[in-house]
């Protein structure tokens, strides 16, 4: 079976021969003022605690790996295809020349396909980042499910589950990025109605997604409910213990990974795992991955 993209590192972020010779590849350093961020960098969340972290351990070290760039069209200058975060951790710590190795890009595009690859393979992108990064090829560059799916190496379903979650509002999408609200919370969330009042009662109590789900089942069913209970009561009646929250974590995750439908079926003598796939390139994918 032919392999797939994700998984390989810089070769399949920069191609082959850039991964087999990197090392040989020509690296030299340059004021860091001629770098520039990518501007079709799909992340927008940088973690300040992290960056200062890398900005003294570079103070201390250095910059171990040099920061992949490209040269701008009529300019002395570059911008970022893969390294922002290190890029930004050298400014804090006071570099003024940091080494970089320049990749010819040949279509515009390919500065977002690298950008988002990059992140998707280092898991640096948040839910909502995601979904607005493959939204921006389809729009911008008018790519089809299907080829983002088959460029990134993600499932159909995977793309089109992401995708939905562009119809959140934004104070939950603002939510999600802030890590609030898990990936599970905001598929639960996109199509309700009243999805910004949920996504508070989430935080406040603390919910995880299964209690989420039947809180918005309730909301939608109210005649099954009675309508003079107290906040408390109403609580209990979604309450899990803490090995489904568990459970449910674990399976998010696994599926996240695959990018495929994933259940876990906890019993009293042991359980189960199914995944679900819906072509023999998924079984492909599931094969690789556990081998």
């Amino acid at each position: 079976m032919k392999s797939r993209g994700l998984g390989r590192g810089l070769s399949a972020l920069l191609g082959d021969h850039l991964a087999e010779n990197i090392v040989d590849e020509k690296q030299f350093s340059v004021h860091i003022d001629l770098i520039e961020p990518n501007k079709y960098q799909p992340r927008k969340v940088f973690d300040d605690t992290a960056l200062h972290e890398l900005a003294e351990s570079i103070r201390k070290n250095g910059i171990i790996q040099p920061i992949i760039v490209c040269r701008q069209p009529e300019s002395e200058k570059y911008s970022i295809i893969a390294g922002e975060r290190r890029w930004r951790a050298c400014r804090l710590a006071g570099l003024h020349e940091i080494p970089i190795v320049i990749k010819e890009i040949e279509k515009t595009e390919r500065l977002l396909e690298y950008a988002i690859i990059e992140n998707i393979q280092r898991q640096d992108l948040t839910p909502i980042e995601e979904a607005e990064s493959y939204q921006r090829l389809i729009d911008e560059f008018k790519y089809n499910q299907e080829e983002v799916s088959r460029i990134l190496g993600k499932s159909r379903s995977h793309i089109a589950n992401i995708l939905r979650l562009n119809q959140l509002p934004d104070s939950v999408k603002e939510k999600v990025n802030s890590g609030l609200l898990s990936m599970g919370h905001a598929r639960s969330l996109v199509g309700v109605l009243n999805a910004e009042e949920i996504a508070d009662e989430i935080i406040s109590n603390n919910l995880n997604v299964r209690q989420t789900e039947k809180l918005i089942q309730q909301q939608k069913s109210p005649t099954k409910s009675p309508t003079s209970k107290t906040k408390s009561h109403q609580r209990s009646e979604y309450e899990y213990s803490p090995d489904d929250e568990d459970i449910m974590s674990i399976q998010e995750s696994i599926s996240s990974n695959l990018g495929m439908k994933v259940h876990i079926e906890d019993t009293e003598d042991g359980g189960k795992v199914t995944i679900y796939f819906h072509n023999l390139e998924q079984l492909d994918t599931i094969l690789q991955k556990l081998s």
